[in-house]
């Protein structure tokens, strides 16, 4: 078989440390740091370490956000809903209350979310808008609204439903965990901006 007559591979010793970089010439340690912490691991690892992996469920981490007693004065407040029409089973619809402080910093005030039919689901819109206006004044409203007649029809219809209130439905592109994706790297690199 020529195959056995073949020379065997041989690989030379890496002499570099754990943490060296591999071509110093190009990136040295100080820059992959750099690097790394602009991008977050998620896309450190695919396009720097060669170990592309799957989302963990862990794309928002607990340990990136802290908890206040109070919002600063002079926030803006906004929520943003992401519907879904299965009574109990499926997809969650949920809406998210965000402030900004004057000084630029996101807080994450409330979140409800719940497995409700199209009509319940649009019952608890309005509710919450209700409630966010007796506690927080002025909140903008954003609805998702998805590809597709069905989808412009269903955000005319929760902003109809709004009446009243400053409701915007939002046309939306691409998918949900890569549009996520420059939210979560900030986060991961510098906690504090988001609270």
């Amino acid at each position: 078989n020529p195959a056995d007559d073949a020379p065997a591979a041989e690989l030379e010793p890496d002499e570099r440390q754990p943490g060296e970089a591999l071509c110093p010439q190009r990136y040295n340690a100080d820059k992959l740091r750099r690097i790394q912490r602009s991008m977050g691991s998620y896309f450190w690892a695919a396009l720097y370490q060669q170990r592309p992996a799957p989302r963990d469920g862990d794309m928002f981490r607990r340990q990136w956000f802290s908890i206040v007693q109070a919002l600063p004065r002079g926030c803006r407040f906004g929520r943003y809903w992401d519907k879904a029409g299965s009574a109990g089973k499926g997809a969650y619809s949920a809406g998210v209350l965000m402030a900004v402080s004057p000084d630029g910093r996101f807080f994450v005030v409330n979140v409800v979310r719940g497995q409700w039919s199209s009509g319940q689901r649009e019952t608890v819109v309005l509710q919450t808008a209700h409630l966010d206006g007796q506690r927080y004044r002025e909140v903008a409203i954003w609805v998702e609204q998805e590809p597709g007649s069905g989808g412009k029809e269903s955000a005319e219809n929760t902003v109809r439903n709004l009446a009243g209130f400053t409701a915007r439905a939002e046309p939306v592109h691409g998918d949900k965990v890569l549009l996520a994706g420059p939210l979560a790297a900030l986060l991961e690199v510098d906690g504090n901006t988001l609270w």
